[in-house]
């Protein structure tokens, strides 16, 4: 018996992780961790918002998993697009610089 019922469609959008480590930084020029791990990607972007030296590391990165060493002197928001036939995915992960604590020490 048919019933007319309309037909579905699966729909798939890739499943990213996606971290930096460590999250907290002290000096300039110090390094962090930007890693993913990606389900049903095709394609991915990684990018910034404040891009380190060595801009050669964003990009097109590999969509199944990945990472990359960044030294960086500012507060930074990474940036990672994947994207499969079915749509996009868009993760965000941010390094931040602690500020130093000053404090006086006055001899006895």
């Amino acid at each position: 018996q048919d019933f007319n019922l309309p037909s579905a469609t699966t729909v798939c959008i890739p499943d990213c992780g996606f971290t930096a480590n460590p999250k907290e930084l002290v000096l300039p020029q110090e390094k962090t961790t930007v890693s993913w791990d990606c389900d049903g990607a095709d394609s991915c972007e990684l990018s910034g918002d404040v891009l380190p030296a060595d801009q050669s590391k964003m990009g097109n990165v590999n969509p199944l998993k990945g990472s990359v060493n960044v030294s960086l002197n500012k507060p930074t928001t990474f940036f990672l697009a994947c994207k499969n036939q079915d749509g996009q995915l868009f993760k965000t992960t941010s390094v931040d610089f602690l500020k130093p604590r000053w404090r006086e020490i006055t001899p006895l």
